[in-house]
């Protein structure tokens, strides 16, 4: 399919309100065994995933995320598995656009929720049409405790990417030293939580910009335009004692 035909489905699909799905909980499961970064799905246990569409009758096999989460002692690690029919074509460049303009997976993560040691991050992670690619961090769930402009050179954070043999998706892997995620920089451990929300973005032909919204609380109605400024929001994602867990059903919610 034709990228301009993509986009009218997509026009379509919004003119029609679609149904997008509405994860409750996330499972982060235990790495089983060492992980190399190096955007392949090799070495993980992807049994806890959950799906993410914003439209699940139109887009669906178009545009749409496998989001997925494991831990150890040392890091935090994420991986996107997107289905994208022009994979990694983010169009702004690292050292000057922003990345969510374009194919970009953003991460929002709250640490210790109600102790004197909570702490909010925002992850933008992409790869720019430079080649390059960063793992930004905006501090502060209000965005108010400064900004780490590349994670990967100054906090120890990795990331890595490969485009599906198809060459109709790409899978995004990252690593998050615990440093970047807890106040002290103290590990988590199973039991452990954290609350979490995923933003992933798609490029749309020169200019267009589409995104999804995942992750809610149960209870609440998410918003998902200014899903950056509704923590209250977002859900929790548990780490897990032992993994290959039973996969969950895909939750839809309501058309808007």
């Amino acid at each position: 399919m034709k990228l301009c035909s993509l986009v009218m489905v997509l026009a379509l699909a919004t003119s029609a309100h679609g149904t997008p799905t509405e994860n409750l909980a996330l499972r982060v499961l235990p790495a089983p065994a060492k992980v190399v970064i190096d955007g392949k799905a090799n070495d993980w246990d992807l049994s806890g995933g959950i799906f993410t569409c914003d439209d699940v009758e139109t887009q669906r096999g178009l545009f749409d995320v496998w989001l997925h989460a494991m831990y150890d002692a040392d890091h935090l690690y994420l991986l996107a598995h997107f289905e994208d029919p022009t994979p990694l074509n983010n169009l702004g460049q690292t050292v000057a656009d922003y990345g969510f303009a374009g194919d970009c997976l953003q991460v929002r993560i709250l640490a210790a929720v109600g102790t004197p040691q909570e702490r909010g991050q925002h992850f933008t992670c992409w790869k720019g049409r430079d080649g390059a690619d960063v793992i930004k961090i905006e501090q502060g769930k209000n965005f108010k405790e400064g900004v780490v402009e590349d994670a990967k050179k100054t906090g120890g954070a990795q990331q890595a990417f490969t485009v599906d043999a198809d060459g109709q998706g790409y899978i995004q892997e990252i690593a998050l030293p615990w440093a970047l995620v807890t106040r002290d920089g103290a590990a988590l451990q199973a039991g452990d939580s954290l609350v979490m929300t995923f933003e992933p973005n798609f490029t749309l032909g020169a200019k267009g910009r589409f995104s999804a919204k995942d992750l809610f609380k149960p209870g609440l109605t998410p918003d998902r335009v200014f899903t950056f400024m509704s923590s209250a929001s977002w859900d929790t994602a548990t780490l897990e004692a032992k993994g290959r867990v039973k996969p969950q059903p895909v939750r839809l919610g309501l058309k808007p």
